[in-house]
């Protein structure tokens, strides 16, 4: 059974900082942060945040690769009660524009450019006020757009910008913000209809977790692995927050490439890692695979049978464990431990979260299935 205690997320930073200080907490694309080092970080962009006219409740976009702003970013909007909108950095214009105006988003926090994407001209096409004063009428309530990156239009600030700006700012931090308080807007995938903005709590996405660090055995000290897209529930909670409630190491990368990932798993001592399908075939798959010993322990997958063997047998990961899960859900709703009998995790075998719900129904009748018999899957519990 996992023990859980309700707190915000500055109070978990505030308290792995201060019991693991020294330690280093991210390492992304060649740049580190200790605990310590993430904490002012963190407190830093909130006073700019605050100075900025942020307040609790307030809905604040991140539109950019994997990177350490990112983290400080999200952090310091949650420390501050302000809920972050992830925005896919897959999507065209007329979607960015959707998630802003669905999201009521008063403050966009972008990167100029990610990849091949001119993320700037995308804005000016959908807020032509960027290059004089905001807001603009197509998105009257965006007061404020933070760049990282040298192109800052004139209605846009830099992120060094927002930081000086919070500078001299002295009210009390952090502010009073409830494990109950949204912490995340996360989009669903679409699939069947336009996005829909799911309200995630401080408490669901930390409970979830600490859970699923449980179940995968992530401790301090651990360097955990993860290319997984931060604007996305398995790079959130299943990620950044696993290392935050721990104490672990989390490296990523903003894109994922299956020889830099082993290369970065070989060099730094990697002892977890997580993906689906496709990004473990690739490095299974990389004629560069053999140059690379790994020394991982344990990880969580979404990978059939077949590719889970390989894992376990050609990467080392004995503790591989399966996972079950919605955005809707924080995400996780079932999830193998570690230690359950290998065969069984190997086939995808996993069990329902402690004091999680979960029931099959025939979606006609709403009558609830029994053993073996496919339905529709209905979650209960804290984490929805």
């Amino acid at each position: 059974m996992t023990t859980w205690t309700k707190r915000n997320l500055a109070e978990i930073l505030a308290a792995t900082a201060a019991k693991h200080a020294q330690d280093e907490a991210l390492v992304i694309a060649g740049q580190r942060l200790t605990w310590a080092e993430l904490r002012d970080n963190v407190r830093e962009v909130a006073h700019g945040l605050r100075a900025a006219g942020i307040g609790h409740g307030d809905h604040l976009a991140v539109c950019m690769g994997n990177s350490l702003e990112w983290v400080i970013f999200f952090y310091a909007a949650a420390s501050i009660g302000a809920v972050t909108v992830p925005v896919n950095t897959r999507f065209k214009a007329d979607e960015m524009l959707y998630c802003l105006k669905q999201a009521d988003v008063k403050l966009l926090f972008v990167a100029d450019r990610f990849l091949n994407i001119d993320f700037i001209a995308m804005l000016r096409s959908i807020c032509p006020a960027l290059d004089r004063t905001l807001p603009d009428p197509g998105l009257p309530l965006l007061r404020t757009v933070v760049v990282s990156g040298k192109d800052v239009p004139a209605g846009a600030i830099s992120f060094a910008q927002l930081i000086a700006q919070g500078a001299t700012y002295d009210e009390a931090y952090p502010p009073d913000v409830k494990p109950d308080d949204v912490l995340l807007m996360q989009f669903t995938s679409g699939t069947t209809s336009h996005p829909k903005g799911v309200m995630l709590s401080h408490d669901n996405m930390l409970r979830n977790a600490t859970h699923v660090a449980a179940r995968f055995h992530l401790r301090a000290k651990d360097h955990y692995y993860s290319a997984r897209p931060f604007y996305h529930v398995a790079g959130t909670t299943l990620s950044l927050l696993a290392a935050l409630t721990t104490g672990a190491c989390l490296l990523s990368s903003p894109t994922f490439e299956p020889e830099e990932a082993l290369a970065t798993m070989w060099s730094e001592e990697c002892t977890h890692t997580s993906g689906n399908d496709t990004m473990f075939l690739m490095m299974l798959n990389h004629p560069n695979f053999g140059k690379y010993p790994l020394k991982l322990r344990n990880g969580w997958v979404s990978c059939g049978p077949e590719v889970s063997r390989r894992v376990v047998e050609q990467m080392g990961m004995k503790g591989l464990c399966q996972a079950y899960g919605l955005s809707e859900a924080s995400p996780n709703v079932c999830m193998s431990r570690y230690d359950d009998d290998l065969e069984k995790r190997i086939e995808g075998w996993a069990h329902v979260l402690d004091d999680v719900e979960v029931r099959i129904v025939d979606p006609e009748t709403g009558a609830v299935q029994p053993a073996g018999k496919s339905g529709e899957i209905q979650v209960r519990g804290w984490s929805v």
